[in-house]
């Protein structure tokens, strides 16, 4: 869709072929104003009709066929031996963030555009649209003499949103795109050719620039995880919501709303409750502050389970640190049946299961408690001053032709004493299998596979983290070598 909208674009800007691109540029626009009015009218509070089928050995079947019997948006519709089938009235998921732009309107205005505000840019869109396609039927094309202020136009437009974004990169694209097509027009003399020139040279350009991001990153990388961004700043960029609970009074003769905070002064004076003419309606909240979550939510905490800790991960002093069992306050007891001495925590100790005629305390010591069941690296990835992270989404389809790199700067880390780790969403099955293979003995911790991907497309890649400051990031086809990284990025210490 990209490539199409960009080659629809060049061919716009140039006059060309306007029938047939203007019809397509206001069939798109109609489907996406479809798309945004469905998104902005959507009602959270509504219930819908969905009907799903279950094996009928399925957990999640069974649990709401019992539900049915109290709930009466859940009907089992049907139920034989191997199939169950349940109607369920659901709320719908409402889409609060168009998305529109990507992460490029997140990353420097600080939020996307909403629902209702995308409707009306696609409406505006379409508007133009129609006089395009109005005018390309009436005249058959758009004059010559006219290309030249719309391609002026259309850089004034692209300028703005690469200000807006702060990456002047688009107005490169463009350019070439309308030189390479521009030469096109001038180098051939068949019509045909021109126009299949035009759309061959646009399409070429797209295909490359998509082609490097998929084998790397995305050129301007406007997520929490940049190049420079820190990311301590960004676990705390969010805003709590500030809302207040407002009493609602209806005129039982106009039908006029007040709203009214209890508390206030007004509401008091107003002993609206006395008047007769109006009558309580509800309650209802308002926004004072939008709520606004962080741009690094908890969804990036790397774990692991004390059972699924191993020899590798102990290496790491924070690790074998953590899983070491506390010394906690305890007693040191006398038993005088067994006339023996026992050690317990002390918060065990109780009259009632340790009776004076049995037992009496010695001394109070320190005792050895639980060790924790779980790790967390959150805040340890953010406060060392220099952690080589690697990223891999699933370890099992993960590109591992650079293994042997990886290995030799795991190495270099060992021997400069700076941690080195990797995160992935796979199970431990496949971190066992993955170890056996490749041999690769760096510390493997786990991580919602929906943040990895916002971490980096590039799968695996690895990440120099300075002070919780992301110093360098680098996809596999281009991570440098072991001896560039101890010339160039190892800190000494």
């Amino acid at each position: 869709i990209c490539i199409i909208e960009i080659v629809l674009g060049v061919l716009t800007l140039l006059g060309l072929k306007m029938k047939i691109v203007s019809s397509l540029l206001i069939g798109m626009m109609l489907f996406f104003t479809f798309l945004t009015w469905h998104t902005a009218n959507c009602d959270p509070s509504s219930k819908f009709k969905d009907r799903d089928r279950y094996e009928s050995t399925n957990s999640i079947g069974q649990e709401k066929a019992k539900l049915s019997k109290e709930n009466k948006d859940i009907i089992v519709v049907s139920k034989n031996s191997s199939e169950l089938v349940i109607d369920e009235m659901k709320q719908p998921q409402c889409v609060e963030d168009c998305g529109c732009f990507g992460d490029a309107l997140k990353g420097s205005v600080g939020r996307s555009l909403t629902p209702s505000e995308s409707l009306w840019k696609d409406i505006i869109l379409s508007y133009f649209g129609i006089w395009l396609l109005l005018a390309a039927f009436k005249k058959g094309k758009i004059e010559s003499s006219g290309h030249t202020s719309y391609i002026i136009g259309g850089f004034i437009v692209i300028l703005f949103f690469s200000w807006v974004f702060s990456w002047y990169f688009p107005l490169l694209f463009t350019g070439l795109a309308l030189l390479g097509a521009l030469w096109c027009l001038g180098a051939f003399k068949s019509i045909l050719m021109q126009n299949t020139g035009v759309i061959l040279w646009s399409t070429l350009l797209c295909v490359l620039m998509i082609a490097y991001v998929l084998a790397y990153d995305p050129i301007k990388d406007y997520r929490a995880y940049a190049v420079d961004s820190n990311l301590k700043e960004r676990m705390n960029d969010g805003q709590e919501g500030k809302y207040e609970n407002l009493l609602v009074y209806e005129n039982l003769k106009t039908g006029e709303n007040r709203e009214y905070d209890a508390s206030s002064k007004k509401y008091i004076e107003s002993k609206i409750w006395e008047n007769k003419s109006w009558k309580y309606k509800e309650m209802t909240q308002k926004e004072i502050i939008p709520m606004r979550i962080p741009s690094i939510t908890e969804q990036f905490n790397p774990t692991l389970t004390s059972e699924a800790v191993s020899k590798f991960e102990l290496e790491l002093p924070f690790v074998s640190n953590f899983f070491k069992a506390p010394m906690i306050p305890g007693l040191r007891i006398y038993d005088k049946t067994y006339k023996s001495n026992m050690e317990i925590p002390m918060e065990e100790y109780s009259i009632d299961g340790f009776p004076i005629s049995q037992y009496v305390i010695i001394d109070t010591i320190e005792v050895k408690g639980e060790a924790p069941a779980e790790i967390s690296l959150r805040e340890y990835i953010i406060s060392e001053k220099q952690i080589f992270v690697m990223v891999a989404k699933k370890i099992e389809d993960a590109n591992w032709s650079n293994i042997n790199r990886y290995k030799e700067i795991l190495n270099l880390c060992k021997e400069k004493g700076i941690p080195m780790i990797l995160l992935v969403s796979s199970g431990p099955e496949q971190v066992q299998q993955f170890r056996k293979k490749y041999h690769f003995n760096i510390p493997i911790f786990i991580n919602d596979e929906t943040e990895l991907k916002a971490i980096t497309r590039s799968n695996p890649a690895l990440l120099i983290i300075e002070n919780g400051v992301v110093k360098e990031k680098y996809p596999h086809r281009s991570t440098p070598s072991a001896k560039w990284i101890n010339e160039n990025l190892i800190e000494l210490k």
